[in-house]
């Protein structure tokens, strides 16, 4: 539907990024991309329009993520992932700020509070790749994910690093 590649093969760029992020002793960034009160918007509009409201974001997130190691995919439902390896925190919060806003100015017409599509994005970061931490690392894009839901949608949140102990948020 999307043209973007699905959860399995998402899975499979998520491993091979984190077996070569381990060996380079580079980092690797996640980013989880959510459409903003999706459910409502096929609700009122349809499935169809759903769909293409899918297509559009897809394209758009796709756009942003420009590096030819970069990998944007469609994760589930209204939810898409970005790997980006080997991005600092600054160049992984550009991508995430230029997806929210290349999503928005699309100006995409919706019944959610805005009147136009967006989207709310989690971010999160390893620096020290370890066996386990290709989960570790989704728990924390999707934990950071539910902060901009929470703080009224259409935004970016980080956690840097990973790492519990020095674990920080922005946004």
């Amino acid at each position: 539907l999307t043209g973007l590649p699905n959860r399995r093969q998402f899975d499979e760029a998520l491993r091979r990024e984190l077996t070569r992020a381990r060996r380079s002793g580079h980092g690797l960034a996640l980013l989880m991309v959510d459409i903003d009160h999706f459910k409502l918007l096929n609700d009122t509009l349809g499935h169809q329009a759903g769909d293409a409201r899918l297509q559009d974001v897809a394209e758009a997130l796709r756009a942003c993520a420009a590096r030819a190691t970069d990998v944007v995919a469609r994760y589930g439902g209204e939810e898409f992932a970005a790997i980006l390896p080997g991005a600092s925190p600054t160049e992984a919060l550009a991508v995430a700020e230029a997806m929210r806003t290349g999503v928005e100015n699309l100006a995409l017409a919706s019944p959610a509070p805005a009147g136009r599509v967006t989207v709310s994005i989690g971010a999160a970061r390893l620096t020290e790749i370890e066996s386990d931490t290709g989960q570790r690392l989704m728990e924390r894009a999707d934990a950071a994910l539910y902060d901009p839901k929470r703080a009224g949608r259409n935004r970016v949140t980080a956690a840097w690093p990973v790492d519990e102990s020095s674990r920080s948020a922005l946004g």
